[in-house]
């Protein structure tokens, strides 16, 4: 079998696996999450009240927990309270029965939306829940009539029975816009050890893209976990000290950070559905989950926790508590991708415009590794002035025999290192600036400030794919035109080695066409690097020819 044969067979092949790994392993591990619920197991309007007065082991405390989350899904009738402002362009509502409603951020619009819609998070309700029904009770009782003055800017609504008292409180940050401290004060309820309270809301992925989609990333213990698409369908606790919950997508979020005394546990997994719906619209219910008498002896609690609403910016972010940048997931090189960040918007200053400091900041870049770069280049220059040789000693064995390959590679080697050729000086300093351009990558992925930015032309919005993917197919060029104007240093004629070179083609279109979903912002990162990277090479390869016919001149 020829070379040309071997490799359309390894493309293909490569091509069937995927595709029978998504029919076999993908679709059907989706699927199962998209059956209807069991009717016996259908929500109920209201918590189901414990009796229990046992204590309860870590399973059965569980089993009420995803119990409460089923019964939350029937939708309850409340009214709007009051719509607090939580900053000169943020705010959020609060709803009868300890909720927020819808916060709206109107210095940020819904992309390619035909009129200028502000952006809203929480759109399913926040809200207490208890599975104590007395504590319940009390909760559904806050309404208009229960709202008592506070401080300037708060909501206070209290309400109580012969069962016991209850207090829900919304205190904007004066300091932090989007910021608000949610507080919920129970007092006199007698309660089981198997109750709970539990700050609970949902949402959806909300695209068919998974990078556009919502998310859930948590930090319990020091240990930071991110839940991405089907696998937030599986119903889930998670115990031990929270840091922070976050809920978004890679642009806005809510995160909760708890206060006071009492740490809660988190839950999550997705809610009874109909069968044949799509993932992307497929109900996640979240929770913080508290202990109804955390204290044993004590009848007086109050849970606490911070609620932000707005963009996962880490200069924001880092203003309310350094820790909450971390709910910016930014990549592997995090810090590398926090310092590009913040040279690009200190390059913004001078140009108003983030597409000519994206363009100005990966010139600066490039700029600054040239000598690595340099060192790179020749060292490919090298490899191909021995290709001639290299290729003459292929020749001489058979491509087929293991015995003489092993010779055939010596040879090579040996002519190496007579030569003084290192076939790894073109990689080297290439991995060594890998943790700039991944962190750039990240930054650039997920930056608000891309968000709705200007170009030029028919770029209008940063953060959006080139809508007619000029962009991408630019890149895709030149990722080919680097691939011709660079050396490979693996030749066919290894014994079993494919043509890299139409595999390394392969990748390339591969790469492109995945490119076409990409921000913009980020393709025209990656084309104007690969194009001042091609710009180098030609230059340095054309005097390293002039600088050759001067040796063979004298």
């Amino acid at each position: 079998m020829n070379s040309s044969k071997k490799n359309i067979f390894i493309i293909l092949g490569i091509i069937a696996f995927i595709a029978l790994y998504q029919y076999f392993v993908l679709a059907p591990y989706q699927a199962k999450f998209r059956q209807a619920p069991n009717p016996t197991t259908t929500a109920s309007s209201a918590p189901t009240p414990s009796t229990t007065t046992e204590v309860a082991t870590p399973k059965a405390v569980g089993a009420v927990a995803q119990e409460s989350i089923v019964a939350a899904n029937a939708p309850v009738s409340r009214d709007l309270v009051v719509s607090v402002q939580a900053g000169a362009d943020r705010s959020i509502e609060v709803i009868e029965g300890a909720a927020l409603g819808r916060a709206q951020l109107n210095d940020y619009f819904v992309r390619g939306a035909s009129e200028r819609t502000p952006v809203v998070l929480n759109t399913d309700r926040l809200e207490w829940s208890s599975s104590n029904a007395s504590i319940q009770q009390c909760l559904n009782s806050l309404n208009k009539s229960s709202v008592f003055e506070g401080s300037p800017n708060q909501v206070l609504m209290k309400s109580s029975s012969a069962s016991g008292a209850c207090e829900f409180s919304v205190s904007p940050d004066p300091k932090h816009p989007s910021l608000v401290n949610v507080r919920l004060t129970l007092d006199g309820f007698a309660s089981a050890p198997t109750d709970i309270v539990e700050l609970r809301s949902q949402g959806k992925l909300g695209s068919d893209q998974q990078a556009d989609q919502n998310y859930i990333s948590y930090k319990f213990d020091d240990s930071i976990q991110t839940i991405h698409g089907a696998d937030l369908f599986s119903k889930t606790e998670v115990r031990g000290r929270m840091s922070w919950l976050t809920w978004g997508d890679r642009y806005f979020s809510v995160i909760f950070r708890p206060t006071g005394s009492y740490t809660p546990d988190m839950n999550y997994g997705s809610l009874p559905t109909v069968a044949g719906i799509e993932d992307s619209e497929v109900p996640v219910s979240f929770a913080l989950r508290y202990s109804a008498q955390p204290e044993p002896g004590k009848t007086r609690f109050d849970y606490s926790t911070d609620v932000y609403f707005g963009t996962r910016d880490p200069t924001v972010l880092n203003a309310i508590d350094p820790e909450l940048v971390q709910t910016v997931d930014l990549g592997f090189f995090a810090s590398v991708a926090r310092l590009m960040l913040w040279s690009l918007k200190a390059l913004n200053t001078f140009f108003h415009n983030f597409g000519v400091s994206i363009i100005a900041l990966t010139l600066i870049v490039r700029a600054l590794f040239w000598p690595l770069n340099k060192k790179a280049y020749s060292s490919t220059i090298a490899m191909k002035e021995l290709q001639p040789e290299m290729e003459r000693i292929r020749k001489k064995y058979d491509s087929t025999d293991r015995t003489q390959a092993e010779k055939m590679n010596k040879e090579v080697f040996a002519l190496y290192k007579t030569k003084k050729v290192n076939p790894l000086g073109g990689c080297l300093p290439m991995l060594a600036q890998l943790p700039i351009f991944i962190g750039l990558y990240g930054a650039l992925n997920h930056s608000i400030d891309l968000y709705q930015a200007p170009f030029f032309g028919w770029i209008q919005d940063l953060s959006m794919r080139d809508p007619f993917y000029i962009l991408p197919v630019m890149w895709t060029l030149s990722l080919i035109g680097y691939m011709q104007i660079n050396p490979q240093a693996m030749n066919t004629g290894q014994p079993g080695m494919p043509n890299m070179k139409w595999i390394m083609m392969g990748m390339n279109v591969l790469f492109g066409y995945l490119s076409k979903d990409w921000p913009s912002g980020l393709v025209l990162y990656l084309l104007v690097s690969n194009c001042v990277g091609l710009l180098q090479q030609f230059f340095l390869q054309r005097s390293s020819k002039k600088l050759q016919l001067l040796k063979e001149g004298a």
